[in-house]
């Protein structure tokens, strides 16, 4: 057994003499050249990925060779250098703006002892590229800068490639592509798999997701750490845009109702959304007078365009069937179908309330005894206090009232306040 080793290692050694002479004819032809013809670049290249390919062979013949003998890693260590050294001489030359210094620069040599190596140490250029660690969020903003400027760069070569995409990997990614050896074959295998592994939609949302959740408690913390104190005061303002929120509300539900299920071009529910849009527009802001000598009411479009929104009159199209209509015709039938819902309900918003035409204001008096009303509390848990002052607004109607309690003084509306039914 010990045999067929030694003369396995003997044949391992002729092969990697070979190479070794090979890459020295390359080195000679190399230092030859004084000017850059097409002809010589041409060759050049031909040289330079014949080179490539002797890379691939010595690896794997030395990798054979440091199996049975520990020793011979430092063989590999010189030819290293070197390999990189005349690989970045040849690819300088073909280059015109560095030819000249190219060619006034020494080569390396090539030997088959790694104790008689005289080799320039030259190191690859440093470019400043992310680090990737194994974390998904981390993907993108790798994958597009080593894309940029490593892998798409003709002036690398894939073994260079590999050696960039090794000093950019750490932690779990650097696991994966740990057990290949440097070669130019090596490089497409490693970032396959680096592709296969962290290139996933779904898990890069997901990652993001998790990033805006953590941001929540993250944000919570920071102000609980400033001391941040929130005031909330709908409770003092009861409506809290209730008005005309209560109107879009009710234009939404039936929006859907009508057009949720239509087919419409985005044209066509551009059209619906402005048809829309003018009927709000066209509400009155006042009572309309019975008086035939009175001015005309005031709408919203008179503020938007100066007069008022008109829409030419078509026939009822409600109780005709879509498959005999025309695409805009069945924009008209959704918009008639829209008002014919929301009028009545609209209609039905309209009326007075009983709390409007009481006012009371005139009903307390100074010195009463009220409940302030609390939302979250029962009457029986409501403050008691006593009038001090009523604020009355710029028409002359009490809007609000100065109360005494226990606990200080508030000011509330009269809407939170409820008076106390006390015989005098």
């Amino acid at each position: 057994m010990a045999n067929n080793n030694d003369g396995d290692s003997v044949s391992f050694k002729r092969r990697r003499g070979t190479i070794l002479a090979a890459c020295t004819r390359i080195r000679t032809f190399a230092e030859s050249v004084t000017s850059v013809t097409p002809s010589i670049a041409a060759q050049l290249e031909e040289r330079r990925s014949k080179l490539d390919g002797y890379w691939s062979e010595y690896d794997a013949v030395q990798t054979r060779l440091e199996e049975q003998d520990e020793s011979e890693a430092a063989h590999r260590v010189a030819f290293e250098d070197s390999y990189y050294a005349l690989s970045a001489r040849i690819r300088e030359m073909l280059n015109p703006t560095t030819a000249s210094r190219a060619a006034a620069s020494p080569s390396p040599s090539f030997s088959g002892s790694a104790a008689t190596h005289n080799f320039s140490h030259i190191r690859l250029p440093k470019l400043e590229l992310p680090k990737f660690s194994g974390k998904y969020d981390e993907w993108c903003p790798f994958f597009d800068s080593f894309n940029s400027l490593i892998h798409v760069n003709a002036s690398l070569s894939d073994i260079q490639r590999l050696q960039y995409l090794r000093a950019s990997l750490t932690g779990d990614a650097a696991q994966i592509i740990s057990a290949l050896e440097i070669s130019k074959a090596n490089y497409a295998v490693a970032w396959s798999l680096l592709k296969d592994r962290y290139d996933n939609r779904c898990a890069i949302v997901q990652s993001h997701i998790k990033a805006i959740e953590q941001a929540q408690l993250e944000v919570a913390q920071l102000l609980r750490d400033q001391e941040t104190d929130w005031k909330f005061i709908p409770p003092n303002a009861p409506h809290f845009g209730g008005l005309w929120e209560a109107a879009v509300k009710s234009a939404k539900r039936h929006l859907s109702r009508v057009a949720g299920k239509a087919s419409l071009t985005f044209e066509e529910l551009q059209t619906t959304f402005c048809e829309i849009e003018a009927i709000f527009n066209s509400r009155p802001f006042t009572p309309l007078s019975e008086d035939p000598n009175d001015l005309s009411f005031l709408s919203p479009g008179h503020f938007l365009i100066g007069t008022a929104l008109n829409s030419f009159p078509y026939h009822d199209l409600t109780n005709v069937n879509e498959n005999r209509l025309l695409r805009w015709q069945r924009v008209e039938q959704t918009r008639q179908h829209f008002w014919r819902r929301w009028s009545q309900e609209y209609l039905n918003t309209l009326q007075e309330r009983g709390k409007w035409r009481a006012n009371k204001g005139e009903q307390l008096q100074p010195n009463q005894m009220v409940l302030i009303k609390q939302q979250g509390l029962a009457p029986l848990q409501w403050l008691l206090g006593r009038v001090e002052k009523i604020h009355a607004g710029s028409d002359g109607v009490a809007r609000a009232a100065t109360v005494r309690t226990a606990n200080g003084q508030y000011t509330r509306p009269l809407t939170k306040i409820a008076i106390l039914p006390i015989d005098k």
